[in-house]
């Protein structure tokens, strides 16, 4: 995982790009995919169709296997806090998802982030027992926005340190 941190005069731009473990994950996702639907098809081809009716279900799964890795960015100026999330990265440069105003920022904070049971289950032997942390930012409005999963404790507490700095030097948080 690379994190990378652009301070300008008037805005603060971080970045987390997983390139690499993205696509390994997407790899093993998608030959899971391909040999349930192997199995299937082999012991009745009258499922070959089948894929069709599920693809929503192999979207899930997808998304359940690759949603800490995604491309990230949180670009923040003296109003807002934009959010941008993406699987790939074209879609990932061109827009931001969601926009909040920084007037309404409750609270930032480092939260750990529990990997799913499942997940443990799957890949026992794979999986190491290292605490993975997320930096959440909860609004007035009820609202919370959790970005980069799975980042070390040091790596989110050296983000977390420059967005403060960078909002309490704006005179915007405290």
């Amino acid at each position: 995982m690379e994190i990378k941190i652009k301070e300008k005069i008037d805005s603060l731009e971080i970045t987390k790009n997983c390139k690499q473990e993205l696509r390994k994950n997407s790899i093993i996702s998608f030959c899971i995919i391909i040999l349930v639907y192997s199995v299937f098809i082999y012991n009745n081809p009258f499922f070959f169709f089948i894929p069709l009716f599920t693809i929503h279900f192999v979207f899930l799964f997808y998304n359940f296997m690759c949603r800490e890795y995604k491309y990230e960015r949180i670009s923040i100026n003296f109003k807002e806090l934009a959010f941008s999330s993406s699987y790939f990265k074209k879609n990932f440069e061109l827009c931001y998802k969601k926009i909040f105003l920084v007037e309404n920022i409750k609270e930032i904070e480092i939260i750990e982030y529990h990997k799913l049971l499942l997940r443990k289950i799957l890949f026992k032997d794979k999986l190491e027992d290292k605490p993975s942390y997320v930096i959440s930012f909860s609004f007035f409005e009820g609202e919370n926005l959790n970005f980069a999963y799975s980042m070390e404790k040091n790596e989110a507490r050296r983000v977390l340190r420059r967005i403060k700095s960078f909002l309490e030097k704006e005179k915007i948080y405290s």
